[in-house]
């Protein structure tokens, strides 16, 4: 009798830690419960409705999900994917917060699991998951000559300088799209596109990694690979892939001197 009764209490135990260990599998983070408390601790100061700093506010839901002044910053699905999180975990510039370390692991993973679990809301939501294209990198027989159609060229991309120098710098390297009027420019930190036939600035592409030494232009002219050093002596600490887009816009990869932000292929961006 003693032993049955210990064997239903060890099966009653093992069922009990079981469905705590369910339960506690089961647990979706959401924006309210769990990434605002986050954001009103380390963002807000800057990114308010009132103080709105690079056209970002993240004191709401759907304001998160605009973005700021450089396009989207959430990817559901996709934490690597998402800008905020590159540069809270300090993978990607300008890092946050300004003038600190990272955030927390614990709140890093929160953030990550956040945005792995589809951008909940609340425990309610229905989870968002990003249809942006992967980016492919097969070479096919379109991929070598003219492209069908207008020819790739930057939109809606960033327009501020990412580095601001007191002096102008040399160019340190440069390259012409093969089909379309762009040229890009090496600038200490930062690549600048600019439009040949206005001469107006097209895009920045931030390059953290350091000084970019090196720029090609893709024969069908849908990819800009950046190759640079951390400072100039040295060489290939990080590398860029960037694909421009016929109708505008861009996808980035970050890989940093894996050689995925932006496409980037050095970590960031």
């Amino acid at each position: 009798m003693k032993r049955t009764t210990a064997v239903r209490n060890g099966l009653a135990a093992l069922l009990l830690s079981a469905a705590i260990s369910a339960g506690a599998a089961e647990k979706k983070h959401t924006f309210e419960d769990d990434v605002m408390p986050i954001l009103r601790n380390r963002c807000l100061k800057c990114h308010n409705a009132n103080d709105v700093k690079g056209g970002l506010d993240l004191s709401s839901f759907s304001a998160a999900l605009r973005g700021g002044a450089g396009g989207e910053i959430l990817n559901g699905g996709d934490p690597e994917g998402s800008k905020l999180f590159n540069v809270v975990t300090q993978a990607e510039e300008p890092t946050m917060p300004p003038n600190s370390g990272p955030i927390a692991a614990g709140e890093i993973d929160i953030l990550r699991k956040w945005i792995a679990g589809g951008l909940l809301e609340t425990s309610g939501s229905k989870a968002i998951k990003s249809n942006k294209p992967k980016m492919d990198l097969a070479v096919g027989a379109g991929d070598i000559g003219k492209p069908k159609g207008p020819p790739a060229m930057p939109k809606d991309w960033l327009l501020e300088p990412f580095v601001r120098t007191e002096r102008n710098n040399a160019i340190l390297t440069m390259a012409h799209s093969p089909w379309a009027p762009l040229v890009a420019l090496g600038d200490e930190k930062q690549v600048l596109l600019y439009n040949t036939d206005s001469l107006e600035l097209a895009g920045v592409i931030p390059f953290a990694e350091g000084f970019p030494t090196d720029i090609k232009f893709s024969r069908n002219g849908k990819l800009l690979l950046v190759g640079g050093c951390r400072v100039r002596r040295t060489c290939h600490s990080g590398r860029r892939r960037v694909r421009l887009r016929a109708g505008g816009g861009y996808q980035r990869r970050s890989e940093i001197y894996r050689a995925r932000r932006t496409e980037q292929v050095g970590e960031g961006l």
